[in-house]
C-alpha cells in the first residue's frame, strides 16, 4: 500500500466511524422514545419490539479473595493471560 492509499483508507475509516456515531446517537434517541412508552411489547407493520428489564448481580471477587489474604503463588496459579487483541483508535488531526 502506498502513502496515498493509506491516507484514503484512514479517511474512509474516519467517515465510517462518523456515520456509525451518528447512527448510534439516533438509535439511543429512538430507544429512549420506545422506553418512554412504558410498554413491554410494541408491534408495527414490519417489526416487533420486546422490552425486557433485567438486573445484574456482580460479585467483587477480588475484594473477597483479598479478604482471605491469598498467597502470590495461589493468585499466579489461577491467573490466565489472554491472547492479544487490537484496538484501532481514530483521532482527528488538529489544524494549525
Amino acid at each position: 500500500m502506498n502513502v496515498d492509499q493509506i491516507k484514503t483508507t484512514i479517511n474512509e475509516y474516519a467517515n465510517v466511524k462518523a456515520r456509525i456515531s451518528d447512527l448510534r446517537e439516533e438509535e439511543l434517541r429512538l430507544r429512549e422514545e420506545l422506553l418512554s412508552l412504558g410498554m413491554s411489547e410494541i408491534d408495527s407493520d414490519q417489526h416487533r419490539v420486546v422490552i425486557v428489564e433485567t438486573t445484574k448481580t456482580i460479585t467483587d471477587w477480588f475484594a473477597v479473595a483479598t479478604h482471605f489474604k491469598p498467597s502470590r503463588q495461589l493468585i499466579q496459579a489461577h491467573t490466565k493471560t489472554t491472547d492479544p487483541t487490537f484496538t484501532v483508535r481514530l483521532y482527528g488531526r488538529k489544524s494549525v
